[in-house]
């Protein structure tokens, strides 16, 4: 939904009248909160559904949650101009930790529905509750206190204060205008892309691939996958904590963004089949003809190179490239171009899976 996206980002700057809305009381963010909170009563509905309207709800979902981001997308612009120079990454870092304690929660939540719910249990509305739906459920009433917090504040809260103008004459510094490097910024859509290109691989291959290979049934690969997730939100959030807190030392954001790029390499040739690769999969465990030719990677090296990968070369390569990013746009309102940095990393999640097929 990456054009959704940036049309809806625009389209919210147009009825704002201002591309650097407060967060206390935005309407984007307030329907962002709203979508968000509908696509989870939807997702985990979806089974009370007959026949082909489960895939055109589906289909109304994922539209729903690329509108959902675009709204959303002004935390970005707000986390730019409300912090320094020096300060941005130190703000990029915080908002890492909320992040990463979502990879953490998310597991916790489905290893305990794991164990309280061992089969699912039936809802009066004929839903089910699962290890597949629980989780969503409690994101669902999570997002609707979160709803009702915004709406709350965009009610009785609607003024915001009136910034005024630099005057030379009462000691105001007048900074000029800037000019961007669209060389660097271009840069940045690329680095963009390759991080999206990473999570498309995740959301779409990861989980049939580890299946296919290590031979699991889908009950597993959501108990493995959640297990390898908690790994990588603690390791994040210790990294997000360390940038927060400045404990680690201050490198380079093109040193760091290039680490990151080259870990996802190595992660890429670490799991690729070779042939001079012994281990075959499984019998039975993959439908397609290429599975009995096709070697497999050891179970232990995928998953170590992928919470190294996700755990330190993400966090790491994500905070430094917003750093980055919105260092170099400068003092201006960063709105529409914050929103063509979003849509371009989506981009991936629009154009990749045809292209993957």
């Amino acid at each position: 939904m990456p054009e959704l996206v940036y049309v809806f980002e625009l389209a919210f700057e147009k009825i704002q009248n201002t591309k650097i809305p407060s967060v206390d009381n935005p309407p984007s963010f307030l329907s962002g909160i709203l979508l968000s909170f509908f696509c989870s009563l939807l997702y985990a509905n979806l089974e009370i559904l007959i026949g082909q309207w489960r895939k055109w709800a589906f289909l109304a979902l994922e539209f729903l949650i690329g509108c959902s981001g675009g709204a959303l997308i002004i935390w970005r612009t707000q986390l730019a101009v409300s912090s320094t120079d020096r300060d941005r990454q130190k703000a990029t870092a915080l908002l890492g930790i909320a992040i990463n304690l979502s990879f953490i929660l998310g597991p916790v939540i489905v290893l305990s529905t794991k164990y309280v719910f061992p089969v699912s249990l039936s809802l009066p509305w004929h839903a089910q509750l699962s290890i597949y739906t629980a989780p969503v459920k409690v994101c669902r009433w999570n997002w609707q206190c979160r709803a009702e917090r915004e709406l709350i504040l965009f009610v009785f809260d609607r003024s915001v204060s009136p910034v005024p103008p630099a005057s030379p004459s009462k000691g105001h510094k007048v900074l000029r205008p800037v000019k961007l490097d669209h060389l660097a910024i271009f840069a940045c859509f690329v680095v963009r892309i390759n991080f999206s290109t990473f999570i498309l691989y995740l959301i779409s291959l990861s989980s049939p691939f580890t299946m296919a290979v290590f031979n699991w049934s889908g009950e597993q690969a959501v108990i493995y996958t959640m297990l390898t997730h908690g790994v990588v939100g603690i390791m994040g959030l210790l990294i997000s904590i360390g940038y927060a807190m400045r404990i680690f030392p201050r490198f380079k954001e093109r040193k760091c963004i290039l680490a990151s790029l080259c870990l996802m390499l190595i992660f890429f040739l670490v799991s690729f089949p070779w042939p001079f690769l012994s281990a075959r999969m499984p019998a039975n465990s993959c439908a397609f003809n290429w599975c009995d030719s096709t070697p497999t990677v050891n179970i232990y090296v995928y998953h170590v190179a992928l919470v190294i990968c996700l755990g330190f070369g993400m966090p790491v390569g994500q905070v430094n490239l917003d750093t980055l990013y919105s260092r170099m746009l400068g003092p201006i309102k960063q709105g529409t171009m914050q929103g063509m940095f979003f849509a371009t990393g989506e981009s991936m999640m629009f154009f990749g899976p045809p292209l993957m097929k």
